[in-house]
This record gives C-alpha cells, structure tokens and sequence, in this order.
C-alpha cells in the first residue's frame, strides 16, 4: 500500500499488490480444487476396483463428479496465466518425484555459493584490499 501523494490521505492500494494478493489467493482456491479432484479420484478408484454389476450409477455418478472437478481445474488457468514455475520443477514432477526436493536442493545450492561469496569477501578483507571506486569519467578514484 502507498500513500496518496497528494491528498496525504488514506493508503491507495498499489495495482502490483492486487494483482499479486488476487493470483496468491487463486493459487489457494486452485490447491483446495486439486485436492478435492484427487479425493474424487481416489473415491473413484475404490468404486471400481471392487466394482459390483450394481454400483454401475455410483460409478457413474463418480465419473460425472470427476468431469465436474476436471472443468473447475481447467477454469482457473486464466487467472494463472502469469505465474511462473520453473522447467525443473515440471521435470521433477513428471519423473513422479516430490517438487519440495527441487527447493530443498536448489536452497541448498544457494546456501552453498553464499558461503563461498563470503569467503571471497572475507579473503579480500582480510588482504587489506580498499574499496575501488570509479568516478564519472570512468576512472578509479
């Protein structure tokens, strides 16, 4: 939120804000809808594994539910068009791998080349090295 720069009155929403609280809370109805679907398709699967000739209009009625979660998924990709997900996140799921290892491993990495940035930094303090800084013409000062 930013203040009105004119009027020094109430906070004025910023657009950025909006956008980004309306796609979080897209993204939390989208996880609940994708929760539901896989219930349904786990009800689905216990339906038809012990499948009797009589429990043909519960398996029915279960694929129509199914069909009903499917399209509500499908309704939320416009209003998630412009969320990114990076390939190796779409790689470790479809090698049936959890997505948290990704974050786990990619945190990891992160970590690691932070300690090592900081024992560049600690190496040049350490050497006596001044801070370098170049002027408007382009020369060291």
């Amino acid at each position: 939120m930013r203040q009105n720069a004119i009027s020094q009155g109430p906070m004025v929403p910023d657009p950025a804000e909006l956008a980004a609280v309306a796609t979080e809370e897209s993204r939390m109805q989208l996880e609940l809808k994708l929760k539901e679907l896989i219930e349904c398709l786990l009800e689905l699967s216990i339906t038809v594994y012990d499948f009797q000739p009589e429990s043909n209009p519960l398996v029915h009625q279960k694929i129509q539910e199914l069909i009903s979660q499917l399209s509500e998924v499908d309704s939320y990709k416009e209003k998630l068009m412009d969320m990114m997900i990076p390939m190796e996140v779409l790689g470790y799921i479809e090698d049936g791998k959890n997505p948290d290892l990704f974050t786990k491993s990619f945190v990891e990495c992160v970590a690691g080349e932070n300690q090592f940035t900081n024992g560049k930094i600690s190496a040049m303090k350490a050497c006596g090295f001044k801070k370098i800084t170049i002027g408007p013409n382009r020369s060291i000062l």
